[in-house]
């Protein structure tokens, strides 16, 4: 995973929204607990934004740090593409298993597979920002 990722999406334009709702850039600084210039230099693209300011920066801009990491390019494999590849490494380690040992390792690991993606489903379906009331 990249240290720092290069801005040229849509999150410069989320974090100038955030700063004008809270009334400034220096007051989105603050709350986030970083320097003004930081904040500052990622909205105007002329800082490249890493995975600690990421983490801050998601709740304020009103989604989970999965969506933010995923918008900012920081994910660049889907839950569902290293699912898969667990998935066949799983049954190419057990290639020498008979049928019934290779289907049920594999019905385990499509479980918890099942089960991570109901979890995230549920943490990412909706912004926070989206239940708030006005």
């Amino acid at each position: 995973m990249p240290s720092t990722i290069d801005v040229s999406n849509e999150v410069p334009e989320l974090i100038e929204a955030a700063a004008q709702k809270l009334g400034s850039m220096a007051l989105l600084a603050k709350k986030l607990g970083v320097k003004h210039g930081t904040i500052s230099q990622v909205a105007k693209r002329q800082k490249t934004l890493g995975p600690d300011l990421a983490r801050r920066l998601a709740p304020a801009l009103g989604m989970t740090q999965l969506q933010l990491f995923q918008l900012a390019g920081l994910i660049t494999e889907t839950y569902d593409e290293q699912d898969s590849r667990a998935v066949q490494r799983i049954k190419l380690m057990l290639r020498d298993a008979d049928a019934d040992t290779i289907e049920e390792a594999a019905d385990v690991v499509e479980a918890i597979v099942s089960r991570r993606t109901k979890i995230n489903s549920a943490r990412t379906h909706t912004p926070r920002h989206a239940t708030r009331k006005t």
